[in-house]
């Protein structure tokens, strides 16, 4: 409001999911995401996408997207680890700046992941421009 800001600003995980439902808003379209879309130009990210269509023959989600990537972070603990199971929790909960398709991911104090967000807006047309990093 203070920058004369009108729209609408939605903060779920998984808005791409439902965005052919509300392109009709009136109202511009922001929401805080990941930078991941599979309608993205990311080559890292359409490789993903590609790869997951063909072996589940369905498109990935947001979802689908951070269980690889905590799939990542688990296996990089195991290959660090000495080997027992402590250490190799201790090394998931210590993780700083993983680096992922999305970017640097971090487990915080809470023990919840951290993801870069962006902030996306929803085009006329339905596709999905990031519009601050």
């Amino acid at each position: 409001r203070e920058q004369g800001f009108t729209g609408t600003i939605l903060t779920d995980w998984n808005v791409t999911s439902y965005r052919n439902e509300i392109k009709a808003t009136q109202y511009p379209l922001y929401f805080t995401d990941t930078r991941f879309d599979i309608d993205s130009d990311n080559a890292e990210i359409r490789s993903f996408v590609n790869f997951f269509q063909k072996k589940y023959n369905k498109m990935p989600s947001s979802f689908a997207m951070i269980n690889y990537i905590s799939a990542g972070i688990i296996a990089n603990a195991i290959k660090s680890a000495d080997y027992s199971v402590n250490d190799v929790y201790e090394r998931i909960l210590k993780t700083k700046d993983f680096p992922s398709i999305l970017g640097p991911v971090s487990i915080g104090e809470d023990r919840h992941m951290r993801l870069p967000l962006v902030i996306k807006k929803l085009q006329p047309d339905g596709t999905l421009k990031i519009i601050k990093e």
